[in-house]
């Protein structure tokens, strides 16, 4: 099967939801500004931390997108600064238990003495008041990528029906495995599993959550599983990191220029590993951290969660499902890049739904 990938994605955002590129985006021009008026014109970024009650790790996908804001705004990202940015997320309570993770952090110099806990004066605001550089997250979406969420969300439910399902998720974490797939619910249509050649690999439950060992040297590939009457569009992110990020082909705006796969209904597709072209693929290689993926963007935390995310998928200006017309109401192991294999691939046009399934599988402890 020719894989292929949605150069569309109509994004289904609620008006109150705060996404994760909106709140990168607005912290990160409030810290251009300040570093300009500092007179800096490069930054070094270390890891953000999540809690680690949930084994989630998020911390390059976040490095990665500050990264993106700080060089469209001419700030130079190194590896060596005076000026450090670090940072943490963490799952906050909010009004009417919506699920909410907050991203703060810190700018510190060389030494490691704080220089602003990212509260600053802002110019741009009447009368010079303080406010603080962080910012909640609370799109569905966002949430269970930052957290490793695995779950079912229903399309036609409401929003506050949404939050509760995931709330309750991310409290009782529970998994489903069955013959090495692993899904959110025995009922789920959505499943994940892992290979190496062609043989699966075995995956334990623990705690609620699901995990497979992998050795150092293994080259891996990921089985995605579509077993429901429509298309979807799977967005497969490994150690934070979404399997595009490093592709040579980019939008007009410099950015990745695909970000889901697309599975035909009832059928399954398997990915070897982090898109370079339409034809050719790095395999995913577990490897040392120190030479890993996450590791170009100078994350340094023990990681490893693989988190596929499942959405309806359907023509450009096709029917839509018709539940999707809703009534709102240490130096561990990591994925890195093996050698370069082809994967032939062709570019489709899709509008995509809403957060339907979440699955994810961690092979670091």
């Amino acid at each position: 099967m020719v894989l292929a990938f949605a150069s569309l994605c109509v994004r289904c955002v609620n008006a109150a939801d705060h996404t994760l590129d909106d709140s990168v985006n607005q912290m990160g021009q409030k810290l251009c500004r300040y570093l300009d008026a500092k007179g800096y014109a490069e930054i070094s970024i270390r890891p953000f931390g999540g809690p680690p009650e949930l084994q989630t790790s998020a911390g390059p996908g976040l490095v990665q997108r500050f990264a993106t804001v700080f060089q469209k705004h001419g700030v130079s990202v190194v590896d060596s600064s005076a000026i450090i940015l670090t940072g943490d997320y963490t799952l906050v309570p909010s009004l009417e238990d919506q699920v909410t993770v907050r991203i703060l952090g810190t700018l510190m110099d060389r030494t490691g003495d704080v220089l602003t806990d990212f509260t600053l004066v802002d110019a741009h605001i009447p009368g010079h008041e303080q406010v603080h550089i962080q910012s909640d997250v609370n799109h569905a979406e966002d949430v269970v990528q930052l957290l490793g969420v695995t779950t079912d969300l229903y399309p036609e439910d409401s929003v506050e029906d949404r939050n509760q399902d995931l709330k309750k998720h991310i409290e009782h974490p529970q998994v489903h495995i069955s013959d090495s797939r692993c899904s959110a619910s025995s009922r789920s249509p959505y499943h994940l599993q892992l290979m190496i050649g062609q043989s699966s690999l075995p995956l334990q439950e623990q705690r609620g959550k699901a995990f497979v060992a992998l050795q150092r040297a293994d080259i891996y590939t990921v089985r995605l599983h579509n077993d429901s009457e429509y298309d979807a569009a799977v967005k497969l992110c490994i150690d934070g990191l979404n399997v595009f990020t490093f592709s040579k082909l980019k939008d007009a705006k410099g950015r990745p220029k695909y970000s889901v796969y697309i599975i035909p209904a009832g059928k399954m597709i398997e990915l070897k590993g982090w898109h370079r072209t339409n034809d050719v693929v790095d395999q995913f290689q577990v490897m040392k951290y120190a030479d890993s993926a996450a590791a170009t963007l100078g994350h340094t935390q023990e990681i490893g969660t693989i988190t596929a995310s499942f959405f309806a998928a359907w023509p450009k200006g096709g029917t839509r499902p018709h539940d999707e017309d809703f009534v709102s109401k240490g130096d561990g192991n990591a994925t890195g890049f093996g050698p370069p294999v082809r994967q032939a691939a062709k570019e489709v046009q899709r509008e995509i739904g809403r957060l339907r399934s979440s699955v994810s599988i961690r092979y670091a402890q």
